[in-house]
């Protein structure tokens, strides 16, 4: 007797149609998913009372504070469901509640197709953990710090921190979660920048190219004359692109400097401006989560790019928007 395939794990998307949501649907079942989308509410629970999903992922534009008994319903229909939240701009509070009716996380949106697939398999306990190259293992205590740190827990306490102190939230509980993240955080960012030793080569004007048309709007990409090569692998410049380019930006705009030596890439968002005091923690990881609209994501495009041997600065002024500057040194013709 033949031996049935086991079963795909199934995902159900509470999320408003679109060209965002097809790329989701698409990102998903590429990684072996399936996938169902529903935008109403109501047809989401009658779809899932008949089949029951592993995992949903509910987009909280879709809805209200009482809408958030939608949680305990799928748990009672099925006790092992695992629930997600897409949190955007304006609707932490919302989020918050939701996580305390059991919820197991969110995501940020916008977010960029990696970051949702990463997270989907994560939640699910389906992505396994990378073979570390020899020599390469992250170290156990490290590891062990870093499991420690970043948890579902931390999440909650990321959103009271956006309430401010009429929460009625001890500021400096707070101050110290967050004291102890940061250290656990710049230590992991010193190890990936002495581990990190990119090999080969890549044209940052195809990478640009490729990696932004992914992005749903995608950005205005202008590249000015040719740009030489950089060091470092196009797939590890693409992620840290795509994350810069989610300021949103409008235009990216890449040109070669001083002779050809270097290369700048301008990530420009029109109309975001940033306060000179918030600019401090767009690269502070957990922190940006309340106070940018980078994420996390930021931190680790700063030390992919700076193991590269480039910079990544933001200007931003209230009339000009938000602009991130990375110089990347070009290398030697071969």
């Amino acid at each position: 007797m033949a031996l049935s395939e086991p079963a795909r794990p199934s995902v159900l998307l509470v999320v408003p149609p679109g060209a965002t949501t097809r790329g989701m649907t698409e990102a998903l079942e590429t990684r072996g998913l399936q996938v169902t989308v529903e935008p109403s509410l109501l047809r989401a629970v009658s779809r899932f009372s008949a089949r029951p999903a592993d995992l949903v992922l509910i987009d909280l534009a879709l809805l209200e504070k009482r809408d958030l008994e939608i949680i305990p319903v799928l748990r009672e229909i099925r006790a092992s469901v695992r629930i997600l939240l897409g949190l955007p701009e304006g609707r932490r509070a919302l989020a918050l509640r939701g996580l305390e009716r059991g919820a197991d996380g969110y995501l940020l949106v916008p977010f960029y197709l990696e970051e949702l697939v990463e997270v989907v398999l994560r939640t699910l306990g389906r992505e396994p953990p990378p073979a570390p190259e020899a020599g390469d293992a992250l170290p156990p205590r490290l590891a062990a710090r870093l499991e420690d740190a970043v948890n579902n827990p931390l999440q909650v306490l990321e959103l009271l921190a956006a309430g401010g102190p009429e929460a009625g939230i001890d500021p400096g509980e707070i101050r110290a979660q967050a004291q102890r993240i940061q250290e656990v955080v710049d230590e992991l960012g010193a190890w990936v920048r002495r581990r990190d030793r990119p090999s080969g080569r890549a044209r940052p004007e195809r990478v640009l190219r490729e990696a932004l048309s992914a992005l749903d709007p995608a950005p205005r990409v202008e590249i000015a004359g040719p740009l030489g090569e950089v060091a470092g692998e196009p797939a590890s410049l693409a992620r840290a692109f795509r994350t810069l380019a989610s300021l949103p930006a409008a235009a990216v705009r890449a040109e070669a400097r001083g002779e050809g030596r270097s290369v700048r890439i301008r990530f420009h968002a029109p109309g975001l401006f940033l306060p000179a005091e918030r600019l401090p923690g767009i690269f502070r990881p957990f922190e940006s989560l309340i106070r940018s609209p980078l994420g996390l994501a930021a931190a680790t495009a700063r030390a992919i790019l700076e193991a590269r041997g480039g910079t990544v600065r933001v200007v931003s002024e209230p009339e000009e928007g938000t602009t991130v500057i990375v110089d990347l040194p070009v290398l030697p013709p071969e």
